[in-house]
């Protein structure tokens, strides 16, 4: 399919919407009861005048609208808009109007009957009816080879086509104070039997019940989901595209999702919104059964907030973060080994020398020498009082065997530096008791990364000066950060422990731009 008739239809659409301004019909019903019952894909957005009174309350509607950091965007996009082609002009209009109203979104495949799975899906644009009279006169503009007609049919007036090169449909029309739009093989029956009751609605579904209609604790904008469970059941036993079936080995789509380790998993799911101050975010992912593969990498043990280590007390953001290295070294080989079946028939064996050259050429075994030193807590900071240009940033992991990371550590850089003929100098420092191994690069002498093994940590820093301050906040030296209000007001709201924070203090950026 050429990506660009694609294109040209989603541009017909999204010029519709910029053209119609439709005003807000309270009597509509539910765009979910337009969308299919056995939809794979599901995504829906509110508009955002459905919430705007939420939105109001939350932190975000203050640092954006009342510190005038929005207001100085929007002058900005004036200036922009006033030298931009219409299409551009009509594109921005369209998303406004997108944004204030909202969207829903279902894809379906039909199961294969005497010939391939069907998919199709349905686009609701939220009170979208009278769109469809602009959407039917840019059609008649498209080029020359869309042909797309207009005809009475199950008593709506649907104007559709078919996409060039291609077995597809696309069809609109008004259907129950929305503008409905259906795409894909044989797309508009179905989707008209949706909304004459003649089949199955979404709102029927489990996912449904359990993703949309059930209460939250916040108020929700945004929700979808992709539905694994029929996709698998329909194409799980369908060959898998491998060498190993060239040499009349079978080998199926569900037998490649049991190696990689995703043959148990059913959905993924989200829901964003509103919660009090808060941007609030759920993301759901439905695997029942032991995690294995890929999906081995999302059991990580917890973390809390007291395990992190010392900050700077001027730094203005911070990721942290638990990741278990032996873990999945291990996990990712045994995919490696299992995939590798699926290959040429010395696939294996290429796994197997491959890992042998590597600690061959760093000189030390990845997971015995280095992975199986580390602990799993990591934490990436800058700091704000000790430069710019991410001068001032360092990386920290907690560390289980000091002596062996140390080693490890001295072999891989001694095997760089004597390769790299004079492009990396090791040196050594001394601070405070503490041995410090730093990285000199003649060509870049503005950096001078530093790592250091001690009490724990592994710190690495693109100076010397990052990783020194570390210790000296570890004795209590130097001023560690502690979170304010605004942070304990926001940690509050989160588990007391977790696999990932992510925390940011954009003050200090704000007023600069405003």
């Amino acid at each position: 399919m050429n990506r660009s008739k694609w294109l040209i239809v989603l541009g017909l659409l999204g010029t519709a919407i910029a053209v119609g301004q439709v005003p807000l019909n309270r009597t509509n019903t539910n765009p979910a009861g337009l969308l299919p019952e056995n939809a794979v894909l599901f995504v829906q957005m509110d508009g955002s005048l459905e919430h705007q009174a939420a939105f109001e309350q939350t932190a975000c509607y203050e640092a954006l609208y009342e510190s005038g950091l929005m207001g100085v965007f929007e002058r900005l996009m004036e200036q922009l808009s006033g030298a931009a082609p219409p299409q551009a002009q009509q594109v921005q209009v369209a998303l406004q109007v997108i944004k204030e109203r909202g969207l829903s979104l279902a894809v379906a495949v039909e199961p294969p009957n005497q010939g391939p799975p069907q998919p199709w899906g349905v686009i609701v644009l939220h009170r979208g009816a009278e769109l469809k009279k602009h959407l039917d006169e840019l059609a008649k503009r498209a080029p020359g080879e869309y042909k797309f007609e207009s005809a009475e049919y199950r008593d709506r007036q649907i104007t559709h086509g078919v996409i060039p090169d291609s077995p597809a449909q696309v069809g609109w029309w008004a259907e129950q104070g929305h503008l409905l739009v259906a795409v894909g093989i044989n797309a508009i029956d179905p989707a008209l039997d949706v909304a004459d009751k003649q089949r199955g609605n979404i709102m029927s579904s489990g996912n449904f019940a359990k993703y949309v209609a059930a209460e939250t604790e916040f108020e929700v904008t945004q929700r979808g989901w992709l539905d694994l469970v029929p996709l698998r059941e329909m194409f799980g036993g369908m060959p898998a595209p491998v060498p190993a079936a060239r040499r009349g080995e079978e080998v199926t789509v569900l037998d490649v999702l049991k190696t990689l380790g995703l043959d148990n998993l059913n959905t993924i799911a989200m829901r964003t919104g509103y919660k009090g101050r808060s941007l609030w975010s759920e993301q759901y992912l439905d695997a029942p059964g032991e995690k294995k593969g890929l999906l081995a990498l999302c059991e990580q043990e917890p973390i809390s907030f007291d395990q992190l280590p010392p900050m700077p007390a001027s730094q203005s953001g911070f990721v942290a973060s638990s990741f278990n290295w032996s873990k999945a070294y291990d996990a990712l080989l045994q995919v490696a080994l299992e995939g590798s079946e699926y290959g040429p028939r010395d696939g294996r064996d290429d796994v197997v020398n491959g890992l042998q050259e590597v600690t061959r050429e760093l000189g030390i075994d990845l997971k015995d020498d280095l992975f199986d030193a580390l602990g799993h807590i990591h934490c990436f900071y800058a700091d704000g009082m000790q430069g710019s240009l991410g001068l001032s940033s360092a990386a920290a992991v907690s560390v289980k065997d000091e002596a062996a990371l140390r080693q490890s550590l001295g072999t891989v850089l001694g095997r760089i530096e004597d390769k790299s003929r004079g492009q990396v100098v090791l040196g050594s420092v001394e601070r405070n008791g503490r041995s410090f191994l730093t990285v000199n690069i003649p060509k870049f002498p503005v950096f001078q990364p530093t790592i250091s093994v001690n009490d724990g940590w592994l710190v690495v820093g693109l100076n010397s000066q990052a990783v020194e301050s570390f210790y000296l906040r570890l004795d209590e030296r130097l001023p560690r950060w502690q979170p304010g209000p605004a942070y304990q007001q926001a940690l509050a709201e989160l588990p007391q422990n977790f696999t990932g924070l992510t925390a940011m203090d954009p003050s200090d950026s704000y007023r600069m731009v405003i």
